[in-house]
C-alpha cells in the first residue's frame, strides 16, 4: 500500500501517506521497527509542495524516537534532493 502511494510521488497521496505513518494493522502489531510507517515517511520524503514538508515535520514530533528519527533523516535527504529544482519554498522552521 505504502509502495503504491509512494510511486504517486504526488501532493495527492501526502494524506494517505500521512495516516500510514500513524496506523498499525492488527497482523502488523508484532512489527516493532514500524516496516509500514517507515515506507510511508520514505514516501512523504517524494513529493513536491509544502504538504509533504508540513507532514515530515510534524513527524519530527512522533511519540516513537525511531519514527522522529527517522523522519528527520528523511526530511534532510528531500531538502537535498529538492534544492536546486523547487518552484515552491519550504515552510520556515518553527523557533
Amino acid at each position: 500500500m505504502a509502495s503504491a502511494l509512494d510511486g504517486l510521488r504526488t501532493p495527492g497521496a501526502v494524506g494517505a501517506l500521512s495516516h500510514l505513518t500513524e496506523w498499525v494493522a492488527d497482523y502488523l502489531a508484532w512489527d516493532e521497527d514500524r516496516g509500514l510507517a517507515r515506507k510511508a515517511v520514505w514516501g512523504l520524503a517524494k513529493p513536491p509542495g509544502p504538504e509533504a514538508e508540513r507532514a515530515l515535520r510534524l513527524l519530527l514530533d512522533d511519540p516513537d524516537e525511531h519514527m522522529r528519527a527517522y523522519a528527520a533523516k528523511r526530511q534532510s535527504r528531500r531538502n537535498q534532493s529538492l534544492a536546486g529544482h523547487r518552484s515552491w519554498a519550504p515552510d520556515p522552521a518553527p523557533g
